[in-house]
């Protein structure tokens, strides 16, 4: 796992992509019910991909 700091033009389906893992993954580990959860500068957990 990793940590990745949202960017201002970041979205959910943005980052799913960018990093291969399920956006429903990253929205249960980051504790996000909804896009506007997503604010620049906050940090998210990422898995690896591997696992």
């Amino acid at each position: 796992m990793f940590l990745y700091i949202v960017q201002s033009d970041d979205t959910l389906a943005k980052i799913s992509e960018h990093f291969a893992v399920s956006l429903e993954t990253i929205r249960e580990l980051n504790h996000l019910e909804n896009e506007q959860d997503l604010i620049p500068g906050i940090i998210l957990v990422i898995p690896d991909k591997t696992n």
